[in-house]
């Protein structure tokens, strides 16, 4: 890879070819210490490089692709869907399986990186121009979950009130009214944020990859829109909610699927509120139900950190 706007991106894949072949090692050994050391990097790998990593390449890379080069949108679905169950893995390895468990996750990185190295990246170099290489040269991670207190902080150290954005959310509650599903787009994927906003409108936070798709693993892909709405159904009988991550099945559905499901969502009189935030997928939603649709992408919302995450020092990925 020649290009020097891919420099932090493949020097980081490098680094998930470098995890892969030491998870590999420690697994073939089969030493228990070992293995819990292992799985322990896993965890901390995935909170301070796997997700930036992840987020960079879904907003620089994957949203202006999916927007515009409608010849990669298959590659980006199935990259989608990979970014899914790494997070999957790593939010769920134990100790108890982690054999079986660093060996999937390996494996999955390596095929993973792989393909993106072989089929995305020498696509980038032909396809994006030079205010999208900005974008990517300058793109700030979040990380995986700061703390609230966390966003706070850093939010008033720069001027921001944490909180200004909910006014946007109360003025467009207090004139749509709760009787249908919302839709909530953000600029960019803020787990935190959007747990904020679950507590701020009194609704429960539902992650839909966490609670339905994570014990699927690969045949996660395999649940339907319908499904998912049966789920949405079930879940708001006895209370309204906030379905997280929603996008997680949504990025391996066709466009057109996607956005009639999303019509779909904004018409339905649900038992009680459903609200489905939206960080990649923000163009298809309906224009023609703006009522039902809260836009912050111009609000100036609070950042969980500065900049990508930092680590104090690094993984001890090398083992004897």
């Amino acid at each position: 890879m020649s290009n020097q706007n891919m420099q932090q991106l493949v020097q980081e894949h490098a680094e998930c070819l470098l995890l892969a072949d030491r998870l590999e090692r420690v697994v073939r050994r089969g030493q228990a210490d070992e293995l819990a050391t292992a799985v322990q990097w896993v965890r901390e790998y995935h909170a301070r490089e796997l997700e930036p990593h992840l987020q960079h390449e879904e907003q620089a890379l994957f949203t202006p692709l999916l927007h515009v080069h409608q010849a990669l949108v298959p590659l980006c679905i199935q990259l989608g869907k990979e970014h899914g169950l790494l997070r999957t893995l790593a939010e769920n390895i134990s100790e108890a399986r982690a054999p079986a468990e660093l060996a999937e996750f390996a494996r999955v990185l390596r095929s993973h990186t792989l393909l993106e190295n072989e089929q995305l990246f020498p696509a980038l170099e032909a396809l994006f121009t030079p205010a999208q290489w900005d974008a990517v040269r300058n793109f700030k991670a979040l990380g995986a979950a700061p703390e609230a207190a966390r966003v706070t902080t850093a939010a008033v150290r720069h001027g921001v009130d944490p909180d200004a954005w909910l006014a946007r959310v109360d003025a467009h509650f207090g004139a749509a009214g709760r009787g249908n599903g919302h839709i909530v787009l953000f600029p960019r994927y803020q787990p935190e944020l959007v747990q904020q906003l679950a507590g701020h409108l009194g609704i429960a936070f539902f992650d839909y990859r966490q609670v339905v798709m994570a014990e699927l693993r690969e045949r996660a892909d395999t649940l339907t829109l319908a499904q998912l709405t049966q789920t949405l159904r079930t879940q708001s009988q006895q209370q309204g909610l906030v379905c997280h991550n929603a996008e997680a099945l949504l990025c391996v559905k066709p466009e057109a699927e996607r956005r009639a499901w999303l019509r779909h969502l904004v018409e339905t009189d649900w038992p009680h509120p459903v609200v489905v935030p939206l960080a990649v997928f923000q163009a298809d939603a309906p224009a023609e139900a703006a009522g039902q649709v809260c836009d912050l992408e111009l609000v100036r919302l609070p950042r969980g950190g500065e900049g990508r995450v930092e680590m104090a020092g690094r993984l001890p990925y090398d083992v004897s």
